[in-house]
């Protein structure tokens, strides 16, 4: 173990960014800036330092994937592991989903701990998530990789952001391991950045914890603020403190938890009448505001439930794995279709009233006629559509204040959303089922929608299942149709890779790829034509980028993957004969990829590839005039004389 540890390449965690961190601070690793905050116990600012719910989230290569981490020391807890308290918990993502990978167990002394948690054959792209310890203030964090190999910042985690204050159950006290959290758990299954702000024993709804949620970006607020408080505490800090977030967050959907039912109480009578109080106090003060006219506020009761069996307690009262697994469960559905109702899941919508819409829907297919998409699209029997191409896009219109749309995703994408003139917004896409507020608040008469996938095939497949607006409102066709229609086929350039970066240093993210501000959209706009998009980043005309060989096996060159129905999907082709469009230019931009670092093809081996990838087009019916490659990569002036031959060849042709 000693010498795969030394073999390893170290980085310092916090350059590739810390996610479900809800403010910057001084210190990397700590949760909340507590100089700001000097009215802070010492005991609450020694919490805040500590990492739960904090990640690293980074992508690497590398076979061997390893941790070398310090924590501040403190007494240890009666009831929590040490993994829980000062380790540390590995997740991959395999095929959409959060599993767990690994567990770093701390040193025993505490001072300096090294693991390695992953030992592998592969090499391809693992997308992980790496929790820090949840009651231990991390001095410093690094990870190792094998040399040579690549180590980069996974995407930000994109979702609205909800943050989550409370006791010790929220701060994750007798969790087995970090990740086993419920807020952490809720996280991952949701899709949803949430910002753990737990404060075991101190969730009390004091000004301060007020002052420090108000002054937090959030889209909506869950609180576990019964626990620690007495009945009395409740009653006189709950409107004050929901005051003080109104005054920042007036929109916001606030949603209490009603504390655990404390499996001993019915062996401890002054236990049990202070908790049937504190129970009590908690919904006649939620009553009372809600009674002043208060909106958007939500009293989940039983809000942590962890079962009637009393197995889900490690002490009686903090939830086991069991406990939390029982808590979940129950708050899933509920949260999914409050923060659903409020547009929150992937794309937030406030409403003007600050209220979150409702009503009785009306439901069209997303195979509906009305709807137009423009791409490589997949309609199936059940009334969904499918697609992962980067570019795709559709329009419809619609009368009504409001439109939804219900969606699946492989992965992650994100799109870009414009109704009627106004501007385009960003929203993504992710897990099953999502209920995404298209729009809401519009007045009278027809609206227009456009919306377009910004992000590569290799960020997920959508599967778009219908559509609702209210009842008593229609889609109507898009009649706005345009005479010209042009393909792009490409690379990187035409993908939109890194358009929206803020220099050319900074680490790829997928929230930074936008295909509407590429070369091809634009100059298919100037001509007022439709568009289709096949490319994907990295790929050449015979060779991909960083292709240690001359060749790159023809299946991953776009000469292979232009033939698909889907760009991650080799076995399924695209119906050319059935296609609705048929574009009158097709635009290449490729060899840029063919010609990057490493050995480059021959000039018989690119001209060879160039006239098999036209010979394809010809065969299915498409233009055949090629454009040239971009004029900025390595071997520009090489390419560019193959280009020009290759179209002379095709106009005598």
């Amino acid at each position: 173990m000693g010498t795969v540890r030394a073999q390893l390449h170290y980085v310092e965690a916090s350059t590739l960014g810390i996610l479900h961190k809800c403010c910057s601070t001084e210190q990397p690793y700590h949760r909340v800036d507590t100089s700001r905050y000097p009215t802070l116990t010492s005991a609450q600012k020694e919490l805040l330092s500590q990492g739960a719910g904090l990640a690293v989230g980074f992508t690497t290569d590398s076979r061997t994937i390893g941790v070398r981490w310090q924590c501040r020391p403190r007494k240890p807890l009666h009831n929590a592991s040490d993994i829980a308290q000062s380790g540390l918990d590995l997740y991959v993502r395999d095929s959409g989903r959060w599993v767990y990978a690994g567990s770093a167990v701390p040193s025993a002394a505490e001072t300096l701990s090294e693991s390695v948690l992953v030992r592998r054959t592969g090499t391809e792209p693992l997308e992980c998530l790496l929790y820090l310890p949840l009651f231990r203030e991390v001095v410093s964090l690094q990870i190792g990789v094998d040399r040579g190999s690549r180590l980069s910042a996974a995407d930000g985690w994109p979702g609205n952001r909800i943050v989550v204050y409370g006791s010790s159950i929220t701060h994750g006290i007798a969790a087995s391991r970090p990740g086993m959290a419920y807020v952490a758990r809720l996280s991952r299954a949701m899709g949803l950045d949430l910002c753990n702000l737990g404060l075991s024993g101190n969730g009390t709804m004091t000004p301060t914890h007020a002052r420090i949620l108000a002054e937090t970006r959030a889209d909506a607020f869950l609180l576990d603020c019964f626990s620690n408080p007495s009945a009395e505490v409740i009653r006189h800090r709950l409107r004050p403190f929901v005051d003080t977030l109104r005054r920042a967050h007036p929109n916001a959907p606030l949603i209490f938890l009603q504390t655990l039912y404390r499996t001993h109480r019915p062996f401890n009578p002054s236990l049990d009448a202070a908790e049937s109080a504190k129970r009590r106090a908690a919904r006649e003060a939620f009553a009372g505001l809600q009674a002043l006219g208060y909106r958007n506020i939500w009293l989940l009761d039983p809000g942590l439930d962890t079962g009637v069996d009393r197995e889900g307690t490690i002490d009686g009262t903090h939830p086991n794995d069991l406990g939390i697994e029982r808590i979940v469960d129950r708050l899933l559905p509920q949260l999914t279709a409050i923060l659903s109702r409020c547009g929150i899941g992937t794309a937030a919508v406030n409403s003007p009233t600050g209220d979150c819409p409702g009503g009785e829907l009306r439901r069209w297919p997303a195979t509906d006629p009305s709807v137009r998409y423009v791409g490589r699209v997949v309609r199936s029997g059940n009334g969904s559509v499918s697609f992962d191409w980067t570019g795709s896009y559709l329009t419809l219109c619609f009368t009504g204040s409001s439109l939804r749309m219900r969606v699946s995703d492989t992965g992650r994408n994100y799109y870009n959303l414009r109704i009627d003139n106004d501007s385009s917004r960003v929203l993504s896409t992710f897990g099953r089922d999502s209920s995404i507020l298209l729009a809401s608040g519009l007045g009278p008469g027809i609206h227009r929608l456009w919306l377009q996938k910004r992000t590569e095939g290799r960020e997920g497949r959508t599967t778009i299942h219908e559509f609702a607006t209210e009842a008593g409102d229609s889609l109507l066709p898009d009649t706005l149709r345009r005479n010209r229609h042009i393909e792009f086929i490409g690379d990187s350039y035409t993908c939109g890779y890194g358009v929206e970066g803020r220099n050319r240093h900074e680490h790829f993210r997928a929230e930074t790829r936008n295909s509407d501000r590429t070369y091809a959209c634009l100059t298919a706009r100037s001509f007022d034509a439709d568009y289709t998009l096949v490319t994907r980043s990295g790929r050449g005309v015979v060779r991909n980028y960083g292709e240690k060989r001359r060749l790159s096996p023809v299946a991953g060159t776009m000469t292979g993957r232009m033939m698909h129905l889907y760009d991650e999907v080799d076995s399924l082709l695209w119906d050319f004969s059935r296609s609705p469009w048929h574009p009158d230019a097709v635009v290449f931009n490729l060899g840029t990829n063919d010609f990057s670092r490493g050995p480059h093809p021959t000039d018989r081996q690119f001209r060879r590839g160039c006239e098999r990838l036209l010979a394809q087009i010809r065969q299915v019916g498409r233009p055949s005039q090629p454009f040239g490659p971009t004029q900025d990569c390595p071997a520009a002036d090489s390419l560019c004389c193959h280009i020009d031959r290759l179209a002379d060849a095709a106009q005598c042709d």
